[in-house]
């Protein structure tokens, strides 16, 4: 994904092809993906409707997400879309 928007960044159009299509198959969690999915136990409450509901993180705000892989993951990829920013600094592209 990085990749792409880099590339979207430095000027490279993309256009849709006609007649063509991407598949993508899930696979069974590993143990990387059981360990992105863990997070704090107080992310998920019972409603009153008896289903369970996700806090936003801005909800949290006293939890240390980076001691989650996840929060890990998200504060790289802020840095790189300022990365990108302060590299590229006009964005002319247009994806179509």
């Amino acid at each position: 994904m990085t990749w792409m928007m880099q590339l979207r960044y430095v000027g490279y159009k993309f256009e849709q092809l006609n007649d063509a299509f991407v598949l993508h198959y899930p696979h069974l969690d590993s143990k990387s993906r059981i360990e992105w999915n863990r997070g704090p136990s107080n992310l998920i409450y019972k409603g009153e409707d008896g289903k369970r509901y996700k806090h936003r993180p801005s909800e949290l705000s006293s939890i240390d997400w980076i001691s989650y892989k996840r929060g890990q993951n998200d504060a790289i990829f802020v840095q790189f879309k300022k990365w990108l920013k302060r590299t590229y600094l006009t964005n002319t592209t247009t994806v179509v």
